[in-house]
C-alpha cells in the first residue's frame, strides 16, 4: 500500500506545472466569459451592424461595408476587416438572433447575448495560443532555464 502511495505521489508531483494550468486555464476563461457580457464599446454595436447587413445582403456585403446606411450607429466606420471576420460575426449573429442595438445617452449599446456570442471565438483563440505556447514553447514544460 505505502507503495503505491509513493508512486501515486510521485506522479501528481510530476504532473503539477499542468494541473496548476489547467486551473488558471479554468479561471482565465471564467472570468474572460463573465465579462464579456458586461463590457461593450461602439465596435461591438457596428459589428452587430455588420453582422446583420452581411445577413440581408449576403456576398454583395462590401457593397455597403462603407456604413452609410442607417443601420450603422457610427456613420463612416467601415469594414476594415479580414473577410474571416465578416464570417465570425455572422455565425455570432447565428446564436443570438434575436439581438438588437439600443441608443441610451446617445452611445449605441449591443444586447448581452450578442456580446457574449461576438466574444466567445475571441475568448477561445486566446485561450488556445496560450496552450500552444505552453505546449510549443519548450521553457515551460522543461519548468524553467537550465
Amino acid at each position: 500500500m505505502q507503495d503505491i502511495l509513493k508512486i501515486c505521489a510521485a506522479q501528481v508531483k510530476r504532473h503539477i506545472p499542468e494541473i496548476i494550468l489547467g486551473i488558471i486555464f479554468i479561471i482565465a476563461a471564467f472570468i474572460r466569459i463573465w465579462a464579456a457580457e458586461i463590457s461593450s464599446g461602439p465596435d461591438v454595436a457596428q459589428f452587430w451592424a455588420f453582422a446583420k447587413v452581411f445577413q440581408v445582403h449576403g456576398l454583395d456585403f462590401y457593397r455597403y461595408a462603407d456604413a452609410q446606411l442607417a443601420i450603422f450607429p457610427v456613420k463612416g466606420w467601415g469594414f476594415v476587416y479580414p473577410p474571416i471576420w465578416l464570417l465570425i460575426t455572422r455565425v455570432s449573429l447565428f446564436f443570438s438572433p434575436s439581438s438588437q442595438v439600443i441608443y441610451t445617452a446617445g452611445n449605441a449599446i449591443a444586447n448581452p447575448s450578442w456580446r457574449l456570442a461576438l466574444k466567445i471565438p475571441i475568448i477561445a483563440a486566446d485561450l488556445a495560443i496560450g496552450l500552444l505556447l505552453y505546449w510549443g514553447v519548450p521553457i515551460y514544460r522543461s519548468g524553467g532555464i537550465r
